[in-house]
């Protein structure tokens, strides 16, 4: 591997090698980064959490999703979310469902 390397990347490959055609190099593969959702909640209140609450667990997923619903669930009040006025709404269905509730 080190030696097609080494010779994509000094002499290439193709017929156009002279006119500096075919070198190539090789990119180091990146990890991708994982969402940073603890700053997106702390600002969070009724008022922003019709927008906040979806995007952050559409980030997620697995136990993080879980671990970052529960967070919201307490941070907003489970008793104030579960209140008449807002229980039905859809992104207080998806953080109860998301949180395992």
């Amino acid at each position: 591997m080190e030696i097609l390397i080494g010779a994509l990347e000094k002499d290439g490959i193709g017929a156009k090698t002279a006119a500096g055609y075919g070198r190539m190099t090789l990119v180091p593969k990146r990890e991708p980064e994982k969402p940073n959702w603890e700053p997106q909640i702390q600002g969070l209140n009724f008022g922003n959490a019709g927008n906040v609450v979806p995007r952050v667990l559409q980030q997620l997923s697995g136990e993080e999703q879980r671990r970052a619903a529960r967070i919201m669930v307490e941070k907003l009040g489970r008793r104030d979310l579960r209140d008449k006025s807002r229980r039905d709404k859809d992104w207080v269905k998806q953080l109860f469902e998301a949180a395992g509730e």
